[in-house]
Parts: structure tokens; C-alpha cells; sequence
């Protein structure tokens, strides 16, 4: 794959969650930027504390750790979320007046907030 610089203006981000899809989209980011001397892509992971069914961290983990075997570079931004994302929460209600209403999928307004929340810390 040839990725034309004039689309890579700059860093790639997306969620990474815990599926095979992200996965595969970090993996082949990570290995696309250093190929094309560009900015390592950077993951960004939502953590719902207090919520087990949500716990993608042991995944998360192991795809990052054999990356990094591997010698991929990416940067990865973890954010701890509990109210902010509702759906008139604080995060949401900037993006609502951004936008002027709801934004189509709901998802993308949670990306548009991460910047906003507060970095998980490393343990």
C-alpha cells in the first residue's frame, strides 16, 4: 500500500477498542507511517471504569505489547470516562454547540471529546 503524502497532513487517530478491526487499523497505521517517514498514528483508548463488561484492557494490552516487539511505532492516549459522555453530559454539550444539534454516528462526537478528558495514569 502507497499512501500520497498529500493526504497525510496530519497524525492519524481513531479508537482502539478491543477488536480484531482497530487492531489490524494500528498495526498496519503504525507500519504505513514508518514506512512513509511519517508521524507515528496515535490510539486512542475510552476506559469505562466500574463497568466489567467494558474491560478491554487485557486485550488492549497484549496487541500493544506485541506491537511494540515488533518495533512499531504509535503513540497511545488512554482517557477514563464515566458521565462525561452522556448524552447532554459536560463533553457532549460542547460538542452539541459545535455542531448545532446531534451529530450522526454518536460516535463521532465521543472522538471529537477525547482531547478534553483526562489521561489514564500508567500503572
Amino acid at each position: 500500500m502507497r499512501c500520497p503524502r498529500r493526504c497525510c497532513v496530519s497524525r492519524a487517530s481513531w479508537r482502539f477498542s478491543e477488536g480484531r478491526d482497530s487492531s489490524l487499523l494500528l498495526a498496519v497505521a503504525a507500519d504505513l507511517a514508518e514506512r512513509e517517514g511519517l508521524a507515528p498514528p496515535v490510539a486512542v483508548t475510552f476506559r469505562y471504569f466500574g463497568d466489567p463488561a467494558a474491560d478491554e484492557a487485557a486485550w488492549q494490552e497484549l496487541v500493544v505489547a506485541h506491537l511494540h516487539r515488533s518495533d512499531l511505532q504509535f503513540d497511545w492516549v488512554r482517557r477514563a470516562i464515566a458521565t462525561e459522555l452522556d448524552n447532554v453530559g459536560p463533553l457532549m454539550a460542547l460538542v452539541l454547540r459545535a455542531h448545532g444539534g446531534p451529530t450522526f454516528p454518536a460516535g463521532l462526537a465521543n472522538m471529537s471529546s477525547w482531547l478534553s478528558t483526562p489521561p489514564v495514569a500508567d500503572s
